[in-house]
């Protein structure tokens, strides 16, 4: 019926049906235990706990952070001084208990919450930046990722699974479409075929 001739709209309800057949034929679809086993190893960013962390913190003030900061640090490393008696008040509180990444990035940004994971337990270190100021950090426990049992995780592994066999059956999908028709796009689409671009032909 050429619907789809000089209609965006309508092409791209033809594609999304598409997609929701084949999306349906793989959702239907269980995964072999074997292949989720093995996912379960080599996926650890699927199965492991995040990193925690708990630390106390000193709080200083841009305006003129940098200097007091750099000595109270010395005092502190020295033991000459408290941290009660350093620094700036913060309403967030000096004492973090079992925080993770994403914890500490909602709380103080992205970068902070990076280098406070990557410090040593045990001595202060800093200054280190936040969105607040300037902190001395002083970690006292570190708990580091654990793999969560298998039982416990095989729904997201289940689930990666089948996005995993959606992506291939679609990219397969395209390539056997593609075989049956000549396609051909202007040069500006080029850069975004990836792998395609050897299968169309391109507009002079």
């Amino acid at each position: 019926m050429e619907l789809d001739v000089g209609d965006t709209i309508v092409r791209r309800r033809l594609v999304q049906k598409m997609e929701f057949l084949l999306d349906d034929t793989i959702r239907t679809t269980e995964p072999p235990e074997p292949e989720l086993r093995v996912l379960y190893e080599t996926r650890l960013d699927l199965v492991r706990t995040p990193a925690r962390v708990s630390f106390t913190q000193v709080f200083f003030r841009r305006e003129d952070g940098d200097g007091r900061a750099r000595a109270s640090l010395v005092a502190l490393s020295d033991a000459a001084a408290t941290p009660d008696e350093e620094g700036d008040r913060l309403l967030l509180g000096d004492t973090f208990a079992d925080q993770d990444e994403l914890a500490l990035a909602n709380l103080f940004g992205a970068a902070f919450a990076q280098a406070v994971l990557a410090l040593p337990a045990g001595r202060w270190s800093g200054p280190i930046e936040s969105g607040y100021g300037l902190h001395l950090v002083k970690v006292t426990a570190v708990s580091p990722p654990q793999a969560r049992p298998f039982a416990q995780v095989r729904e997201r592994l289940a689930e990666e699974w089948r996005r995993e066999r959606q992506e291939t059956a679609q990219a397969q999908l395209l390539r056997e479409l593609m075989r049956k028709y000549q396609v051909v796009v202007d040069p500006s689409v080029r850069p975004w075929l990836g792998p395609l671009a050897s299968q169309v032909e391109v507009q002079p």
